[in-house]
């Protein structure tokens, strides 16, 4: 992207849409310069797992029109923490319209891991991005809007959902009934990368 912004009245049905400058080199260019990325992460980790039929939508559209409905490459990607894996569905994209997409977390045949699936835990969502990969060149403006993630509540277990919260007690603070101690470090990007990267810089400490 060469620039990013919230464009007013240009989302689907009128609404504010996310829209982002962009130029795409051609097919011989290096991957990283046919690829375009939206991110939303989550901290705390968005959890799911109270949910069934759960999905993850986004509507994507580019101006001026991408030639040929199937001209683009774009995928919904959802990181799932508890295994430490990237969940993704792929969707041919381009046209002059808004390109609907739907990703079934719920399942597993959707995935396209390039392996056999690991099944999803929702309880700890990380991450989502819209990654787009131009098959063309093509300079204009790519807009996102509508993108959701949820499902139908189908219980909500308030005793698990607060079972790992750290509260105060006195001078101190609790986990479970426990004494509870921590450490901090001045390293923000680490809610950004994989658990296992967190990991081995604690293990380098």
């Amino acid at each position: 992207w060469t620039n990013s912004y919230y464009a007013t009245n240009l989302g689907y049905n009128g609404s504010v849409a996310l829209a982002a400058n962009a130029h795409f080199a051609d097919t011989n260019a290096p991957f990283r310069d046919r690829k375009g990325v939206f991110t939303i992460l989550y901290n705390p980790p968005l959890n799911l797992s109270t949910k069934t039929h759960r999905i993850f939508q986004a509507k994507v559209k580019f101006v001026p029109p991408v030639e040929g409905s199937a001209a683009f490459d774009t995928s919904l990607n959802v990181y799932d923490k508890i295994t430490d894996q990237w969940y993704a569905k792929y969707f041919k994209t381009g046209g002059s319209g808004w390109n609907i997409l739907e990703f079934n977390l719920d399942d597993a045949e959707e995935y396209d891991q390039g392996r056999q699936p690991v099944p999803m835990d929702a309880s700890r969502i990380g991450a989502l991005t819209v990654q787009v990969f131009g098959n063309q060149a093509w300079t204009g403006t790519v807009y996102l809007d509508d993108v959701v993630i949820g499902g139908e509540e189908s219980g909500t277990n308030y005793n698990v959902l607060a079972s790992d919260f750290v509260r105060a007690s006195g001078n101190h603070f609790i986990l479970d009934g426990k004494r509870y101690y921590f450490a901090g470090a001045n390293a923000e990007y680490m809610y950004s990368i994989y658990d296992s990267a967190c990991e081995e810089l604690f293990d380098d400490a």
